[in-house]
């Protein structure tokens, strides 16, 4: 039963190329950035004066946009040549699939150059904006992607990839216009939008996990098993921690935090501090 759950080994393809090999040099990066977080916070607490990275991080921005596009253009050469399932679609190795491979492959490492996102943050002295939810995030993607590289770079992951690296494309497109000085009253449309669709990736994940568990428990379709159960649980578990914390971080900001405003704004009239009345 191990082994129809758990994968047979590194994947041919994959398992040479950089970060791909021993998880120690993972394991000590991922280390690396949940303890700078701290470290970071307590330095430039002593700072006075935050850092002018502005043009850095309209860059950074730019760089993020441009990668995760790549990775959507692979994904889909591979898509397009030839058919694919969205579920139990095992790993396979022809030409047309090493598109795919390398996209997995860029979006992987992508997760190690997006503790960028932190560190930004820290050096801006942008402290509230490092939540639970924002490092759990980025602590977590890096690890759980490189197993995914290593083992599985292809198959179901193909559609996960996909939509997260849209979904990205369209949050860094709003963090640089955001850098760029653009109004935030102007963008709360897209911040809104893009927590949206954040969530919605993560409930996608989790309805295809039924499906899947639905074709492979009751329809016994073995091809369920040539893709590993074990990711598969993997990545079901990860997806629904998320998006509890999203969930938690959308009531927050925009029903209880809005529903606050409200109720101030009504006290303030019925004290006295706003008056509507027109006076001759």
């Amino acid at each position: 039963m191990l082994n129809q759950i758990s994968p047979k080994g590194p994947d041919p393809v994959t398992y040479s190329w950089f970060l791909c090999g021993s998880p120690w040099p993972v394991i000590a990066i991922t280390l690396g950035y949940v303890i700078s977080v701290p470290l970071g916070k307590k330095w430039m607490a002593n700072r006075a004066v935050p850092f002018n990275m502005r043009s850095i991080i309209v860059l950074y921005n730019l760089i993020a946009v441009i990668v995760n596009a790549y990775v959507v253009v692979l994904a889909v050469e591979t898509l397009t040549l030839k058919p694919y399932r969205i579920y139990c679609q095992r790993v396979m190795h022809n030409k047309e699939d090493l598109p795919l491979s390398k996209a997995v492959w860029w979006y992987y490492i992508s997760k190690a150059f997006e503790f960028w996102d932190t560190w930004f943050f820290i050096l801006n002295k942008k402290f509230s904006h490092i939540s639970v939810l924002h490092v759990y995030h980025h602590a977590t993607m890096f690890p759980i992607w490189y197993l995914a590289t290593r083992y599985t770079p292809g198959g179901e992951v193909a559609l996960p990839v996909i939509v997260n690296a849209c979904v990205h494309v369209v949050m860094y497109s709003y963090y640089g216009l955001a850098a760029m000085g653009i109004q935030r009253n102007q963008l709360a449309r897209v911040k809104l939008f893009v927590t949206v669709i954040q969530i919605s990736q993560f409930v996608a994940a989790a309805i295809g996990c039924m499906f899947r568990f639905h074709t492979m428990f009751f329809k016994k379709d073995k091809a369920c098993y040539e893709f590993p159960v074990l990711f598969v649980l993997i990545f079901l578990a990860h997806s629904t921690s998320l998006l509890f914390l999203f969930l938690n971080y959308f009531f927050q900001e925009y029903v209880w935090k809005r529903n606050s405003k409200h109720r101030e704004s009504s006290s303030k009239k019925k004290n006295g501090y706003i008056t509507t009345d027109k006076r001759d």
